[in-house]
């Protein structure tokens, strides 16, 4: 909308789907007291929105993968710094505590190059598509990490989630 670009009907259809999918495994509700903390996660989806919007129209300019994601990750960092900063600093407290922050940076910096990647040679009602399955994955790694059961409605979730993600991926690609 921002852009003015037009999408298929078919296409919008296919990112709803997916979008539906997502709603059914999460569930997601907002109590009374949890309503500030609704708005800053719509936000933070908002946010992340406009982003990965960002990431795709420098991609697009030719901006180079890892010059985006470096500036990217600089501001996030900062703006983190900031947030942090009225609740106070915890150092790690040993070197697992290092090393898994570590890894947490390594996959969150090849996670970000891949998605910039994605978005520069992808189409992005594929890339955008497939990025719904991050519900899925994180799903599937609360199962097998914290031992979490999962019900008959986040197997249909999982199902409309991936279904979406093939759709999207079949769509013809406009010339």
């Amino acid at each position: 909308v921002l852009l003015k670009e037009r999408s298929s009907r078919r296409a919008v259809a296919i990112l709803l789907l997916g979008f539906i999918g997502v709603m059914i495994l999460l569930r997601p509700s907002i109590g009374g007291d949890q309503f500030v903390a609704g708005l800053v996660g719509l936000s933070a989806g908002v946010f992340a929105g406009w982003a990965y919007l960002q990431v795709r129209e420098l991609a697009l300019l030719g901006e180079a993968e890892w010059s985006v994601v470096l500036y990217f990750s600089a501001v996030a960092a900062l703006i983190s710094a900031v947030i942090v900063s009225f609740q106070g600093w915890h150092a790690p407290q040993s070197w697992q505590e290092v090393l898994i922050l570590a890894g947490v940076g390594l996959t969150a910096l090849i996670a970000q190059m891949s998605m910039t990647r994605a978005y520069k040679v992808g189409r992005k009602f594929v890339v955008a598509s497939f990025s719904y399955l991050t519900v899925v994955f994180s799903t599937l790694l609360g199962v097998w990490w914290f031992g979490e059961i999962l019900h008959v409605q986040e197997f249909v979730g999982i199902a409309v989630i991936v279904l979406s993600g093939i759709l999207g991926s079949v769509l013809p690609s406009k010339k």
